[in-house]
Order: structure tokens, then C-alpha cells, then sequence
């Protein structure tokens, strides 16, 4: 896939999630790619500074999102395209207040 060609679906805070959301989206059709964007200190990785990108197609993207809103209780914040829990009144990443759904 070319870079020009896809987008963000969402992003996750814990990687392991990340591979369970691929593996799900991929299962539908949907082929991903992870970005890890994690930041590690010694001995531990920081709390909140570690998150998982997950890339589709451009033409996957939306349907995507669906289906992980759908499937994991989850929705994504309007600013920063964040993944939230959909019960979440304040997005954990940006802190942009989310609409109640």
C-alpha cells in the first residue's frame, strides 16, 4: 500500500488491543498496518505515551471505524481521531470533551 492511499482507523493506547483490533478489521476484509509510536524508558514504558496507530485504505477507513464502534464499545473522538470508550465524557489523548452518545 502506498502511503498516499491510506488513514488513520484509529489509535489505542495498549498494543495489545492494537493486534486484536487487526486481527479483527483483517478477519471483515479489511487489510491494516500498526504503527507503534511507543515511548520507552527504562525499566518500564511510560504511562500515556504509548499508543498503536492502526492504518487501512482510505476506502476502508470509515468502515473500519464502524465496525470497531460497533464490536469493542469503543467510538472515536471527533478532534483527534483518538480511540475512547464509548461510555468516555473526555477523550484520554487530546482531552477534547466528547459528545454523549
Amino acid at each position: 500500500m502506498e502511503i498516499e492511499d491510506l488513514e488513520i482507523a484509529c489509535t489505542v493506547m495498549q498494543e495489545e488491543n492494537a493486534y486484536i483490533i487487526r486481527g479483527f478489521l483483517e478477519n471483515e476484509g479489511i487489510p491494516c498496518q500498526l504503527e507503534n509510536l511507543a515511548f520507552h524508558a527504562e525499566p518500564i514504558p511510560v504511562a500515556g505515551l504509548t499508543k498503536v496507530r492502526i492504518w487501512t485504505k482510505k476506502s476502508d477507513a470509515e468502515r473500519a471505524r464502524k465496525l470497531i464502534e460497533e464490536c469493542e464499545q469503543v467510538a472515536a473522538c471527533s478532534a483527534c481521531g483518538h480511540t475512547v470508550m464509548a461510555k468516555d465524557t473526555v477523550c484520554d489523548f487530546c482531552g477534547e470533551s466528547l459528545d454523549p452518545a
